[in-house]
């Protein structure tokens, strides 16, 4: 047999997990697989289902498991699942969903009370007229519908949704992109209350043709990451938004103009701590948040540099927001 793996998330123990789709003699299955820190097996699990789904995106839960979400193989009834485990992935529950809209998956997040949110898109029919519009489940801890909302959004009513965020003070963050003419796109940012109800959007032009793909949201600032057809590839928004260019492999870090940056964040990954090089700004301050948004640590940015220690922190991804010279510039960092 073989298999692919479409996500991967850092475990609560130093391991990491990776989920997708595997094939054998019996069929095709969702699986999950964590490896250690030296990348051996630890354990995999395998899912088999009459409705197979290719798992797409892979979340850690506040309950120390994971929810794995995609698309059905296939002519099915159901238009994706969303299968909960436990921490050493033993099945807890798995759901199917269908509309007659046949909404495409893009992506989930975590509820503050432990449901969950899962966005797509759909195709579908308005006063005679096609309309794309994002679709936005929400679901309950034990996968049950909450609420469903398609909002129709754009002066063409084509618009997709590819992330979706918890948003500082309740409601969610959700990026993708919205058509505004028949030639171009722009980078979509919609916030939505807890109900699914359109608080705002706004549109986002770096040159021709922008689609944001995640976003990160901490504190009061929205970080979107996308690419477009255009060397133009940063705005603010609120704090930062850029975009790659089209070999989707962005500089490790970037100021506010798109410029990648002289300093440095090094050894990358580490065990226990980095030193990072910047210039130095006075009234900054640094930030070390997690993939959910959550802060981690934060201090006064120093003259040329010193250590961060992250020896107490949990492995797995983290951002580093620090100051630049003409602005924020934000450096992923692996810990293990």
């Amino acid at each position: 047999g073989g298999g692919v793996g479409n996500a991967v998330v850092a475990g609560t123990n130093g391991n990491f997990l990776i989920a997708g789709l595997c094939q054998n003699t019996a069929g095709q299955a969702p699986f999950l697989l964590s490896l250690s820190v030296e990348g051996e097996v630890e354990w995999i699990e395998r899912y088999p289902s009459p409705e197979p789904f290719f798992a797409s995106r892979l979340l850690s839960t506040a309950d120390g498991g994971y929810l794995l979400g995609g698309a059905v193989l296939g002519n099915q009834p159901n238009d994706f699942f969303l299968l909960k485990t436990g921490p050493a992935g033993a099945l807890l529950w798995k759901k199917g969903y269908a509309d007659e809209r046949q909404p495409d998956f893009t992506s989930l997040c975590q509820s503050p009370d432990g449901g969950f949110l899962v966005a797509g898109h759909t195709l579908w029919m308005q006063d005679g007229n096609f309309v794309r519009t994002p679709y936005l489940l929400r679901v309950d801890p034990s996968g049950e519908p909450l609420w469903e909302e398609t909002p129709v959004v754009g002066p063409l009513s084509f618009a997709v949704a590819r992330d979706v965020a918890p948003a500082p003070g309740g409601g969610y963050f959700v990026a993708g992109d919205v058509a505004v003419d028949g030639e171009e796109n722009n980078a979509l940012l919609m916030r939505i209350d807890e109900q699914g109800t359109v608080l705002w959007t706004r549109n986002y032009d770096a040159g021709y043709f922008e689609t944001a793909v995640a976003l990160l949201a901490v504190d009061e600032h929205v970080a979107m990451v996308g690419h477009n057809e255009s060397p133009d590839w940063l705005q603010n928004v609120q704090g930062l938004l850029y975009f790659s260019e089209q070999d989707y492999q962005p500089p490790v870090g970037l100021d506010e103009v798109g410029t990648a940056l002289t300093g440095k964040v090094y050894p990358n990954p580490t065990a226990d701590r980095v030193w990072v090089e910047w210039p130095k700004e006075e009234g900054q301050e640094w930030m070390l948040v997690d993939a959910l948004g959550q802060i981690w640590l934060r201090g006064e940015a120093m003259e040329s540099g010193g250590a961060i220690d992250l020896a107490g922190l949990p492995s797995g991804v983290y951002y580093l927001m620090a100051p630049s010279v003409s602005g924020r510039a934000v450096w992923p960092i692996v810990k293990y």
